[in-house]
């Protein structure tokens, strides 16, 4: 069976994706706390316009889970089409092996974190899933809609 090159794109981004993942969550507290004040400093404005709204918040917390989520979202949206590109050449259906891979990372990136002096903590496991869960929705969305415009232009 010959292998396409999306194939190879989507595993290369998967895997580029899966090492992120655990290259920030190899990071000392110190190192991933300074991380999180770049992104602090540099969203500072949002923040604070975010604060006449809603009033004082831990934005260390919420920037770190929001990062959480987000890398998590874009894992999931590899690691789903690349299980998309296995399933059109299994024929088989391997969606779930995606949120399965999304799932292992989330338990691997945490149970390392312990290592180097982090925390671990269920609810960031939580947290990394509903990312890949996010993803996994974006994904289907992306594909109806692709799905509807084929079809809306089939029919001109």
């Amino acid at each position: 069976m010959k292998t396409n090159k999306w194939f190879w794109i989507w595993l290369c981004l998967t895997a580029g994706a899966t090492a992120f993942v655990i290259y920030n969550g190899l990071q000392g507290a110190e190192d991933s706390h300074s991380a999180s004040d770049s992104v602090i400093d540099f969203i500072r404005p949002l923040l604070e316009w975010m604060e006449s709204l809603v009033g004082k918040a831990n934005w260390d917390f919420w920037v770190r889970k929001a990062a959480h989520f987000t890398e998590y979202t874009a894992l999931s949206v590899c690691a789903n089409a690349l299980a998309k590109q296995i399933q059109t050449r299994m024929g088989r259906p391997f969606i779930a092996h995606a949120l399965l891979y999304g799932l292992l990372v989330a338990v691997t990136d945490e149970f390392l974190q312990g290592f180097v002096g982090r925390t671990s903590a269920v609810t960031d496991v939580l947290i990394d899933f509903s990312g890949c869960l996010f993803g996994l929705v974006l994904v289907t969305l992306l594909q109806v809609f692709r799905n509807r415009q084929k079809t809306c232009n089939s029919k001109q």
